[in-house]
């Protein structure tokens, strides 16, 4: 396959002839000058050359003579390709250099691979290059007349086509100027028409806005667009909504929009003030625009316009429009954005008559909060997911006494003013004021979801009735207690939807109006099941103030050699009238009302004390164990407890049983509480284990000394294989793990043999004790 080098200093020539040359699958090479053809021929060594003869750097000529000169490329053939001289003299020209053949542009593909063709297949050698001085003057003649001649015709050229493009510029400036004022018309036709579309479309105020503005900037030509509103007569303006040209924010990335600066009213104001468009058609030299001249200028604003925006003789704020000419609002375009400015003043009174609308179909007008039926529409989704995860929730209606009373003898607005007032206190009463309403002029509904039980309704209750009454209203200069009736009802014992709901509570309620009650539950069983509650919460209270608790404590002993390991303290209630109270039927109350925090606390010192005593009468006594409720754990001054407690003990004296189902809450947190208890040299043991769903990874992360089998896979170990497999288990994971094993309610012969068959560490139950007073457990040790 043949390699042509191609030479010129176009490259439209080069592509042009190695597009023809490619059609005969010839190697194509190209140079732009004479310089870098010779390297490259002298590297490739082509079978042809084509060359250009005027060229920058080494012309045609130089580079012929130049390869003739070289001994491996002399006999290269050539061909000239140009379109500089005449036919004849041109190959005269090219005989001289011992160039055989000449193409002249411009030239068919048909003449240009056939000359190729035919320089290719010739048989003689080159010519050689041979020049007279006499025919470098007649070189030197044609060229300099040529050129000449081009110089001549081309200024000729060049100053008719000055003289036709300064007319077609200043012909083409004034028609593109009319073009655009009728382009710019047109667009802010189309913005009006835009915007008019945007009120159907749209209902919230903002977003209508803010459509407004990015229309009017997309379609108007405007660089940038902002509007700035009242609330009311008198009051400053705040910017509503901005939109402006992307460019202009890529080019000043740095720039704040001068919407949001202080000073940025200053023609907007006046446009406010006057109700008429103020315009400034050159920013720079306008004075009333220097407090954000700089930062408009550095954002690409050359002209702006202030409208107002004016519905039934009302200003309700300004509309500016930007642009990034000098002069760029004319007489026509104002009055267009006068129509535009009025169709936006409209479309924003008639989205604040739509909402006031709206908001009187679903809000009650003088305390803000949802009405009956956007309260009954929320809880019926509230419902719908109780539903769904089978949750218990609670509906509460309140009602204010002797309104009607307050009404009468002080007037209306005296009671509109008591409403609200009770309003705000409500309010802060619930997590989430969606689920408070107003459902008749001087009722209130809440709603609970997922209450834990009954008792929390109650609970709720209790406080808000109490906080009420305990602060006086102030009613026309005048303190006045006001005081609260309540009734409640429970999905979904009491109702499966918002309506069934409410209206039990309201039922409710009207029971507990023409009785002595403060509030009653819609079932009567509820209501007396409250009351015990209730009353048993009250009793428990003066428990602890009266010091009535005692704790009892119950012994683990090794399974193998019966000696006392632990001593777990377990709470007892020495009732005045009732004699000693068993822990189930208390330890819910004090979970449910919280007073297990301070239980828990009376436990810990009582052990503590308990086993300071022991200490000082008995070598070594025993470990105290006591348990920890979920509430005690999240408490903060929980670990100045256990501090306190494990101080009073001394170092190895003190065990914290914690149930399995608790540990895996908040599991992180859980762990670095744990190992800060380790370090006052607290054992932790799991209680309960086997009834929870324990990570492995992380049960192996947990600083225990010891996992207690929960005593319902004791209770028939000898016939349930179940259980049997499941307490095997335990012991295999305790065992890997390096933990004791310790089980619960151990009550038999066989279940103590079974479990010291299985290599159980220790054991706890009546086969041994039941819980004694601390007085009998110094006579046990003793013995």
């Amino acid at each position: 396959m043949p390699t042509i080098l191609v030479v010129d200093d176009h490259p439209t020539n080069r592509k042009l002839i190695k597009a023809v040359l490619g059609y005969e699958f010839y190697r194509v090479l190209e140079a732009s000058d004479g310089s870098e053809g010779l390297a490259k021929a002298r590297i490739e060594h082509p079978d042809l050359v084509i060359t250009d003869i005027l060229m920058p750097t080494m012309d045609g000529f130089e580079f012929v003579r130049q390869l003739r000169a070289d001994a491996s490329l002399a006999q290269t053939r050539v061909i000239f390709y140009t379109a500089t001289f005449l036919e004849g003299e041109a190959r005269q020209l090219a005989n001289a250099c011992g160039v055989s053949h000449l193409i002249l542009k411009p030239a068919e593909p048909q003449e240009i691979l056939s000359t190729v063709h035919a320089a290719l297949h010739l048989k003689e050698p080159a010519p050689s290059y041979n020049l007279s001085a006499a025919f470098d003057r007649e070189h030197l003649r044609l060229m300099t007349n040529k050129l000449s001649d081009k110089v001549d015709e081309l200024e000729e050229i060049n100053l008719r086509l000055t003289q036709e493009v300064g007319q077609r510029k200043r012909a083409e400036l004034a028609l593109q100027e009319s073009q655009g004022r009728l382009e710019r018309l047109s667009s802010i036709r189309e913005v009006s028409s835009d915007i008019n579309s945007a009120i159907v479309r749209i209902r919230n105020r903002h977003e209508f806005l803010q459509e407004a503005a990015r229309v009017a900037v997309k379609h108007g030509q405007f660089s940038m667009v902002t509007i700035s509103l009242v609330d009311s007569p008198g009051a400053q303006l705040a910017p509503a909504a901005c939109a402006e040209v992307e460019a202009l924010y890529a080019r000043t990335p740095n720039t704040s929009s001068p919407t949001h600066g202080e000073a940025v009213h200053e023609i907007a104001q006046a446009a406010l003030d006057r109700r008429v468009p103020v315009l400034c058609n050159d920013i720079e030299s306008e004075e009333r625009m220097e407090s954000w001249k700089k930062q408009t200028l550095a954002r690409g604003h050359r002209a702006a316009v202030a409208l107002p925006l004016i519905a039934t003789k009302n200003v309700m704020g300004v509309v500016e429009f930007y642009a990034s000419k000098l002069g760029f609002f004319n007489e026509k375009e104002i009055g267009l954005l006068v129509d535009l400015a009025a169709d936006l003043a409209f479309a924003l009174q008639y989205i604040d008559n739509e909402e006031k609308i709206n908001y009187l179909a679903y809000y009650d007008n003088l305390t803000g909060l949802p009405n009956r039926a956007l309260f009954c529409d929320r809880v019926n989704q509230l419902v719908h997911a109780a539903r769904e995860d089978k949750l218990r929730a609670g509906m509460i209606v309140l009602d204010v006494e002797r309104f009607n009373t307050i009404n009468d003898t002080f007037g209306r607005h005296a009671g509109d003013a008591l409403l609200k007032e009770m309003t705000e206190r409500l309010t802060g009463k619930v997590k989430n004021t969606a689920w408070l309403a107003s459902v008749t002029r001087s009722s209130f509904a809440a709603y609970l979801p997922s209450i834990k039980d009954d008792a929390e309704i109650a609970h709720f209750l209790e406080e808000v009735l109490r906080d009420i009454a305990a602060a006086p209203f102030r009613v026309e200069g005048e303190e006045m207690r006001v005081t609260l009736k309540g009734g409640a009802s429970i999905y979904p014992l009491d109702g499966k939807d918002a309506e069934k709901l409410l209206s039990n509570a309201e039922t409710a309620l009207q029971r507990a109006k023409s009785s002595a009650d403060r509030y009653l539950f819609f079932t009567a069983q509820m209501n007396a099941r409250m009351a015990e509650k209730l009353t048993l919460e009250n009793r428990l209270q003066r428990a602890l103030q009266n010091d009535e608790f005692v704790l009892y404590y119950q012994p683990i002993i090794d399974a193998h050699t019966n000696r006392i390991m632990r001593l777990e303290g377990l709470l007892r209630w020495s009732h005045p009238e009732k004699g000693l109270v068993y822990p189930g039927a208390f330890i819910p109350v004090l979970e449910e009302s919280g007073l297990i925090v301070d239980a828990g606390k009376w436990v810990l010192q009582r052990a503590a004390a308990d086993y300071q005593r022991w200490a000082r009468r008995l070598a070594h006594p025993p470990r105290v164990s006591v348990n920890v409720s979920p509430l005690q754990l999240k408490q903060k001054d929980f670990a100045v407890s256990i501090a306190e407690a494990a101080a009073k003990c001394g170092a190895g004296a003190l065990d914290l049983e914690i149930t399995e189902n608790l540990l895996m809450e908040n599991m992180e947190q859980n762990i670095e509480k744990l190992q800060k208890f380790t370090e006052l040299g607290v054992d932790i043991v799991i209680d309960d284990f086997g009834t929870g769903y324990s990570s492995l990874s992380y049960l192996a992360k947990l600083p225990v000394s010891a996992l207690k089998i929960d005593r319902s896979f004791i209770f028939d170990l000898e016939t349930n294989s179940k259980n049997m497999s499941i307490v095997t288990a335990i012991i295999s994971l305790a065992r890997s793990l390096n933990l004791k094993v310790i089980a619960e309610g151990v009550e038999t012969e066989q279940q103590l043999q079974l479990l010291q068959l299985l290599k159980c560490d220790e054991i706890q139950g009546y086969i041994f004790s039941p819980a004694v007073p601390p007085a009998d457990v110094e006579k046990f040790l003793a013995d």
